[in-house]
């Protein structure tokens, strides 16, 4: 007996699921768990006894958090902002302060503990672009008269 089944194409195949566009870029279902993942596991570590009471309170804002980090990226790219400089002082400071000959040391001390060194690297990139982009939205509105 010769039963027949619908062919897939490539183009029937969901590859990721879009929980949010913002502007040109988008949020995908994967970063959004990840980022869920990460809050529950800082939390676990800060104090295991309220994790989960913390987490059900905390994960409302992560989509929230992903589209604000989302929008800052996006203002550093129409300021110019890299942050490229700023990452490899800072990797070169980790370094020195786990006592590590060369980055690529610090890169397998990272992936000993499970974490990617690309997603790692971006991380950082990442907090360093939104605090730049922060401090000069925020510098350039706070000007104090002289009396003040």
């Amino acid at each position: 007996m010769f039963i027949a089944l619908p062919s897939v194409t490539s183009a029937d195949t969901i590859v990721e699921e879009i929980v949010a566009r913002v502007n040109n870029a988008i949020i995908t279902r994967t970063e959004f768990q990840h980022s869920r993942d990460e809050l529950k596991q800082e939390l676990e570590q800060q104090d295991p006894a309220t994790a989960d009471k913390r987490f059900a309170e905390e994960q409302k804002d992560v989509l929230r958090d992903l589209i604000d980090q989302q929008l800052l990226l996006q203002r550093a790219q129409d300021m110019g902002i890299t942050g490229d400089t700023e990452l490899i002082k800072q990797l070169d400071e980790m370094r020195k302060q786990y006592h590590l000959d060369t980055l690529e040391d610090l890169q397998k001390a990272a992936e000993q503990q499970g974490v990617s060194f690309e997603d790692f690297k971006q991380n950082i990139k990442n907090g360093i672009i939104r605090q730049q982009v922060i401090g000069r939205e925020v510098a350039s509105k706070l000007q104090p008269s002289p009396a003040e």
